[in-house]
């Protein structure tokens, strides 16, 4: 019986978060901060040289609001190409700035480092697929974590079962 499957494949039944507490909050964050300290510095700089060169072209100074353009997108390049190499560790940090995230996802670009990273983006899987495991057995990932937290009061596991379905029409795997 399929049902039957279902409830073996399913180790444990998910269980709702207690409180988390204001401390808690604030260990997670201050745990973070190192981290984003650094790209925060470089992206006020790259601000800050584009308000200088903003400034400057406004008050008739076209060569220094030049260059401080320059120097803004300057940075602004160096660091989303070092973004790409965030594998060593010093440069690890530069996956916490909001830009090159969005670059990163622009082009498709997936962290590959035999270190996990100290960022991880979570999204779901769209419309056919919430949880995000389709996509990650079409892409023929090893290990795949999910993490549900959606509305399963009867605990009938529908997404799981609509997951099965789609892996096997596919003929990806099996659940």
């Amino acid at each position: 019986n399929r049902n039957d499957a279902f409830e073996e494949a399913i180790v444990a039944k998910s269980t709702r978060l207690g409180n988390v507490s204001a401390q808690q909050i604030g260990k997670t964050a201050a745990s973070t901060m190192p981290l984003r300290l650094p790209t925060l510095f470089v992206q006020e700089l790259i601000y800050g040289f584009m308000l200088f060169a903003s400034l400057q072209g406004r008050q008739g100074r076209c060569q220094v609001s030049w260059v401080g353009w320059i120097v803004a997108v300057s940075l602004l390049v160096a660091i989303v190409a070092l973004s790409f190499f965030a594998f060593l560790p010093k440069l690890d940090c530069l996956l916490h700035a909001v830009l090159v995230r969005s670059i990163h996802q622009l082009f498709n670009f997936h962290h590959r480092s035999p270190r996990p990273p100290t960022l991880v983006h979570v999204t779901d899987g769209g419309l056919l697929d919430n949880t995000g495991v389709l996509q990650l057995l079409r892409r023929r990932r090893e290990r795949i974590l999910l993490v549900y937290g959606g509305n399963d009061p009867k605990e009938q596991f529908k997404y799981l079962k609509k997951l099965a379905d789609s892996v096997a029409a596919e003929h990806i795997g099996s659940l």
